[in-house]
């Protein structure tokens, strides 16, 4: 049998399946984002008499299995963990913003007070989320995220020699946090675990597209490259930020 409702926010699907005997793992596979639009997170909740577990699928992430047994210390930490690493290096505004971090840092050691503060604003949203009553619906968090994308980027070009730039990387690590709150709030989710994750995502991506870039500029020496990449984030920034804003 089945059932589907709307949902304040969400649209609610209940099912029931029945087996020839009792399950004790299922692998599921979900590709409603192909057919919907690109940001779609779909929650799988999953129950066997007071045993239960979930699961959650996007563009990216398609396939999971779920297990009907109480789960270890050590396998929670890891599911959390594993999901923020996947959220972290699997959604185009994070690794965009990456990207414009990268260009924003002039040196190693600047590079790694950009990820401390970046990753505290994160910490900050995630933190406080909870405590407030008003809700952000995922259009107006991604069209935030794009506009953090966009203003990086235009300070980048408008102010090379700034010396707050780890401040202003903060305050925007917030809107990213703000994010990764909305995904925290429907999983259920615990913030150590998942932020680990994301951390540890975070600083593997940046290390590579900072070492990446820094290898092809040194390379190919191209004249002013750094606000021509610049120019293109800050395009691709505010055309996101339109596009989910008016579409």
């Amino acid at each position: 049998s089945k059932q589907c409702s709307d949902g304040k926010d969400n649209f609610v699907c209940t099912a029931v399946y029945q087996f020839p005997q009792p399950v004790d793992e299922l692998d599921a596979e979900c590709t409603f984002a192909s057919v919907t639009v690109p940001n779609h997170i779909h929650l799988l909740r999953a129950y066997r008499g007071d045993k239960t577990d979930q699961a959650v699928f996007d563009i990216s992430f398609t396939t999971a299995e779920l297990r009907f047994r109480p789960p270890s210390a050590l396998e929670v930490f890891v599911k959390e963990s594993s999901a923020g690493f996947l959220r972290a290096v699997g959604g185009v505004a994070p690794l965009l913003f990456l990207v414009a971090m990268a260009l924003a840092a002039r040196s190693v050691f600047e590079l790694g007070w950009l990820v401390l503060s970046f990753t505290c604003g994160e910490l900050i949203a995630c933190w406080l989320a909870p405590h407030f009553r008003v809700y952000l619906s995922p259009r107006f968090i991604e069209a935030a995220a794009a506009l953090t994308i966009a203003y990086l980027a235009f300070e980048i070009m408008l102010l090379p020699r700034s010396g707050q730039r780890s401040l202003v990387v903060g305050v925007l690590g917030c809107f990213h946090g703000a994010y990764f709150s909305l995904f925290l709030d429907r999983t259920g989710y615990r913030i150590p675990g998942f932020l680990s994750g994301v951390v540890l995502g975070e600083v593997i991506a940046l290390a590579l597209i900072y070492f990446g870039l820094t290898r092809i500029l040194r390379v190919n020496r191209i004249p002013k490259a750094i606000p021509v990449l610049a120019m293109a984030l800050l395009s691709v920034g505010l055309a996101w930020f339109a596009f989910r804003v008016w579409a």
